[in-house]
C-alpha cells in the first residue's frame, strides 16, 4: 500500500472544500461547512488542522486541539470507501503524542463501531468518575463550556 501522507493544512482552498462537499453522511453534515466547527477554529493557534493523502488525493481530515499537558482529538474524518483498512489508526498513531494525556469525544447517536474503532486504537471509555486528575480537569472544561457535553458524547480517553 502507498504511503499515507499527512500534512498540516495552512490554508482552506477548492481541493479541501471539494472532499468537504463530497461527504455524504447526515452526522457529518455540519462539519463541511467552512462556516460551523471545526472550521471556525481555523485561525485558533490551539486547533491544529491536517489534511491525509494517499494516492495524491485527499481521503481524511484530522483536527487537533493541543494544549500544555494534553492532546483532544477534535475532528477525525475519513472517506467512507477509505475505511476499515487500518487508515484511521495509522492517522492517530502519526498525529497524537502517545506522552501527552489525549481525549476525543464521540456523539452517542453515532453507530457502536466508532467507540469501537477508538478502543482498538488504545481510547478506553470513561464512565466520567474516574479518580485521574487531567480527565477530571478535562471534563469540568467541557462542562463549563457546554453544560450538554456529555448528554451528546461519550468520552474516551488515552493513558
Amino acid at each position: 500500500m502507498e504511503a499515507l501522507k499527512i500534512s498540516k493544512i495552512k490554508k482552506k482552498n477548492f481541493k479541501l472544500r471539494e472532499f468537504l462537499y463530497s461527504i455524504k453522511e447526515k452526522e457529518f453534515k455540519l462539519n463541511k461547512n467552512f462556516n460551523n466547527t471545526p472550521w471556525v477554529h481555523f485561525k485558533n493557534k490551539l486547533f491544529h488542522f491536517y489534511r491525509v493523502k494517499l494516492k495524491n488525493k485527499i481521503i481524511g481530515i484530522a483536527v487537533i486541539i493541543k494544549l500544555r499537558n494534553q492532546d483532544h482529538l477534535q475532528f477525525l474524518y475519513i472517506d467512507k470507501k477509505s475505511r476499515s483498512k487500518g487508515l484511521g489508526k495509522m492517522i492517530i498513531d502519526a498525529l497524537l503524542n502517545k506522552k501527552k494525556f489525549t481525549t476525543v469525544h464521540v456523539y452517542k447517536n453515532l453507530t457502536k463501531r466508532v467507540t469501537i474503532f477508538y478502543k482498538n486504537s488504545g481510547f478506553k471509555l470513561s464512565n466520567l468518575k474516574e479518580n485521574h486528575s487531567l480527565l477530571k480537569k478535562w471534563i469540568k472544561r467541557c462542562e463549563k463550556f457546554d453544560s450538554k457535553t456529555f448528554k451528546e458524547k461519550k468520552l474516551l480517553y488515552w493513558k
